[in-house]
């Protein structure tokens, strides 16, 4: 008796909508992996952007606070200590939100 090793054309035809399958489950499966990394990516570059500007304006308030003090004077009380209050901005050509830095002089 022969076997017959390739099987009929029904089980071809099943083998064949299972490789059809699998290669869409896949297919969807990489698509959703590359659209969680480029999201991931992106959420990182603005991370990124937001940090140096918190670096930024970090710098600028310690500048501001080794110089002669500038800006609006609060004066605590009568016989109390003054401070100075001075908004730190990120870059000058975006508008983003500042800091306000309070010095107190010696």
């Amino acid at each position: 008796m022969a076997k017959n090793i390739g099987g009929d054309s029904a089980e071809k035809g099943f083998a064949f909508l299972e490789h059809l399958m699998a290669t869409t489950i896949l297919t969807v499966a990489v698509l959703a992996l590359i659209q969680t990394l480029a999201l991931t990516l992106g959420n990182y570059a603005i991370m990124e952007k937001r940090r140096q500007e918190v670096l930024q304006r970090w710098n600028r308030s310690e500048e501001a606070r080794s110089r002669e003090p500038e800006g609006e004077r609060i004066v605590l009380g009568p016989n109390g200590p003054s401070l100075w209050r001075l908004k730190v901005s990120g870059a000058e050509d975006e508008n983003t939100s500042s800091w306000e830095v309070l010095r107190s002089l010696p």
